[in-house]
């Protein structure tokens, strides 16, 4: 990925919004759905719609140690929130079926811990970083900024300056808890896209994307075989249809930012 993110994308790992934009129409993060888990059966566990607290609680009241598969269907959504969930799944190699999307945090930490991973067709996958020190400088660069929008919309400058630091905090925090999680799991640095400050090169990962990657990265088969080697990974397509449905599904992603990963692959 060659641009570093925005504030826009900072404040959305924290408090839960999608970074990424449109795809097909449909603007990831804000379905309007709501939040949902269920134990579907002893051994199946669904979860659909953004992550956020309100998941993290209901996973937390309903999760049963009987599950050997969970459903996946969401944009993303708080880390925090995200981590607080993939506790429940850590350990049991559990199936992982994405069953429409797995996006964001969805993808970052909740496949990792899966024992094997089904993509239905036409669903799709995407990454676009984590809470890494590239992000962590590029907040503190941007800080006037952030303190003159926070401004312009009405605050004062003292309170201004507590928001960014809160936000930092809650940002080093946070990360903090997913160097944790990614050591515990041993989670590949190139599934997580991670980058050194100043850098926008990701740790960890060889080869080019296919595209220009301003929004998200298109998680193809080869590319999660190379960082999620601890699960068993069924065949997939992630070029969005083929014909000319497909071939227009994939001229529109590229037009709003996506790619595909391409000839990336981890590397140790």
């Amino acid at each position: 990925m060659r641009r570093m993110p925005g504030l826009a994308t900072i404040l959305g790992l924290l408090a839960g919004l999608s970074a990424c934009t449109t795809l097909g129409g449909v603007a990831y993060g804000e379905r309007g759905r709501a939040p949902l888990c269920a134990q579907q059966t002893p051994e199946i566990f669904v979860l659909t719609g953004g992550i956020d607290a309100e998941m993290a609680a209901c996973v937390e009241r309903s999760f049963q140690a009987s599950t050997r598969e969970v459903h996946l269907d969401s944009p993303g959504g708080h880390v925090g929130a995200a981590l607080d969930i993939a506790a429940h799944f850590e350990g049991r190699g559990l199936v992982m079926r994405v069953v429409d999307e797995c996006n964001s945090s969805c993808a970052n930490y909740f496949l990792p811990l899966a024992g094997r991973i089904v993509v239905e067709p036409g669903a799709i996958i995407m990454l676009h970083g984590s809470l890494d020190p590239a992000l962590r400088a590029h907040m503190i660069d941007e800080r006037e900024t952030f303190i003159r929008e926070r401004m312009s919309g009405g605050a004062s400058r003292a309170d201004a300056i507590a928001s960014h630091d809160s936000l930092l905090a809650n940002l080093e925090a946070t990360s903090e808890r997913q160097a944790e999680f990614a050591a515990r799991n041993r989670v590949a640095p190139g599934w997580l896209l991670h980058r050194q400050p100043g850098s926008t090169a990701i740790d960890g990962v060889s080869g080019e994307p296919d595209g220009d990657a301003d929004t998200a990265l298109i998680v193809e088969e080869t590319f999660m075989r190379s960082c999620l080697v601890g699960a068993q990974i069924d065949p997939f397509d992630a070029r969005l249809g083929r014909g000319p449905v497909g071939l227009l599904a994939r001229q529109v992603a590229r037009l709003r930012g996506f790619a595909w990963t391409g000839e990336m692959r981890c590397v140790a």
